[in-house]
């Protein structure tokens, strides 16, 4: 390879990934996709089925993910001992927020995408739960 403006050429070594959701060798075919490119990029193929076709994969990671979040909910719970349900969902809520904020290393606008709330009704709900 040469560089732009280099006078000599230099030996490089390059890995390409490559990733797509559709069929290239059927785009090959109908002239789509040109051919010398994908056996270029064909050199090591893996084929991902599509989620639809996993479903036991995502249920077993939904799983999983849920047992995460339940077991702190349920030690919260527990610590809070006999109060109202208003005041086990605020305790709830509160750590959910703690977590969500914490994940997006205190990022609010980003948390409050992620929580599908507006960034009034997050900072509404830190304030509620006495979060700064």
């Amino acid at each position: 390879m040469r560089p732009v403006g280099g006078a000599r050429s230099r030996k490089i070594d390059v890995r390409v990934v490559a990733a797509t959701n559709r069929s290239l060798s059927a785009d090959v075919e109908s002239s789509r996709f040109r051919e010398d490119l994908f056996y270029r990029l064909a050199v090591f193929r893996i084929d991902v089925p599509p989620l639809r076709e996993r479903l036991d994969d995502v249920l077993r990671h939904l799983s999983d993910r849920l047992q995460e979040t339940l077991r702190p909910l349920r030690e919260v719970v527990q610590r809070e001992g006999p109060e109202t349900l208003r005041a086990q969902l605020g305790g709830i809520e509160a750590w959910l927020l703690r977590r969500a904020l914490d994940a997006h290393h205190n990022r609010r606008a980003a948390t409050a995408r992620t929580l599908a709330i507006t960034h009034e009704g997050l900072y509404k709900k830190m304030r509620r739960s006495g979060i700064s």
